[in-house]
């Protein structure tokens, strides 16, 4: 194991558990996510699940107290399918953001999977 790697994983998993919650979905509520990450941070989690925006707009209510777990994909609700997830950020990108991990995920099974499964590009 790296160094970088161990460090990272002693943040987000601490004392052989950890509790990550992620702040995601397509919420009126979640426009503006400070309210929930301030009780994230309040009810002791470990880690916090979060993407770009949401990021930029808490990271100085959770920077220090949690680790960032970084989503790498999404779908907007213009496509009218939210299960067809892409690659919007990038690994690079979410150590910049000082990331723990990242998450893309793949909806098994969705008509476009294997295009999911073939994501390249993407973030920045």
């Amino acid at each position: 194991m790296t160094v970088g790697k161990e460090i990272r994983l002693k943040r987000l998993i601490r004392n052989n558990r950890t509790i990550i919650v992620p702040v995601e979905g397509y919420y009126r509520e979640l426009e503006d996510p400070s309210f929930v990450v301030r009780e994230i941070v309040k009810g002791g989690a470990d880690g916090i699940l979060l993407r770009r925006g949401s990021v930029l707009r808490t990271y100085n209510l959770f920077a220090g107290r949690l680790s960032l777990v970084y989503r790498v994909s999404g779908a907007t609700g213009t496509s009218g399918d939210l299960g067809d997830q892409r690659l919007l950020s990038s690994v690079v990108e979410a150590i910049k953001f000082g990331a723990d991990a990242v998450v893309y995920t793949i909806i098994l099974g969705h008509p476009k999977e294997n295009d999911m499964f073939q994501a390249r590009g993407g973030g920045r």
